[in-house]
């Protein structure tokens, strides 16, 4: 009796132990089908009809195994915001938007898009524009950014060059938020010596200058440097997109 029991015991235990090890090797498997799903915002800090100028906003689909629907919105540089039919991209698919069939009525124009989707996590798309100077070989391309409150630091920074006499150069400046934010533009000259000016921008809005607009005593100047320092709190500072082109 006592063999008895004790076999009864070995196979009861041995069964138990199958049961668990099969729980912890579902486990991954199961949590895949729980994965909490949030709204999520990218922001492209630039796009521009305006000239000879063309945009093309370009979405994939990162997740597998899911399409992912995203409702890109084009805001003007005043912060106007036009919200374009969404998109429905299959799983590591690229699907492209041209601004000008997307939406021409705001034709010979610029500023911002944010793209809005549901996904499970911020990852899932991946969003960049390409801007090209039709009947020039000149094409810059945009990665869009992940909205983002947590980001420290008070201050963006970039170089400028001007390699010719013929060459143009533009500061964009955009207020991904939807509160006004004041900062203090620097520009830079080669040598160092600085030209400093006050700005504010509004709610969604989109600047643009070039960079001769901020040191009028020294527009001969080839290359240097800019920095922005917004007059708020980090979490502010997240919301400022910046790009020298």
């Amino acid at each position: 009796m006592n063999k008895t029991l004790y076999l009864c015991q070995c196979l009861v235990f041995g069964c138990l132990l199958l049961m668990v090890t099969l729980s912890v090797c579902s486990t991954p498997a199961l949590a895949a089908h729980h994965l909490e799903y949030k709204d999520f915002e990218q922001f492209v800090p630039y796009w521009t009809t305006e000239g000879s100028w063309h945009s093309e906003l370009q979405l994939r689909n990162n997740v597998n195994g899911q399409d992912l629907i995203v409702t890109p919105s084009v805001r003007t540089a005043d912060g106007t915001e036009t919200r374009l039919p969404a998109v429905t991209i299959k799983p590591q698919e690229v699907k492209t938007i041209d601004i000008n069939d997307a939406a021409p009525q705001l034709s010979k124009a610029y500023g911002s898009i944010v793209l809005r989707y549901h996904s499970a996590f911020s990852g899932g798309l991946y969003a960049s524009l390409m801007l090209h100077d039709v009947g020039h070989p000149i094409a810059i391309h945009i990665d869009a950014i992940p909205a983002d409150d947590t980001v420290e630091g008070l201050s963006r920074e970039g170089v400028w060059w001007l390699p010719n006499g013929t060459t143009n150069d533009y500061l964009v400046l955009t207020n991904q938020g939807s509160r006004p934010l004041k900062l203090d533009l620097s520009l830079y000259d080669a040598r160092g010596k600085e030209f400093r000016r006050a700005l504010a921008l509004g709610p969604r809005q989109t600047w643009t200058r070039a960079s001769s607009w901020a040191r009028p005593d020294h527009p001969g100047a080839k290359s240097g440097a800019a920095a922005m320092s917004p007059r708020a709190s980090a979490a502010a500072s997240s919301k400022l997109s910046v790009g020298l082109a």
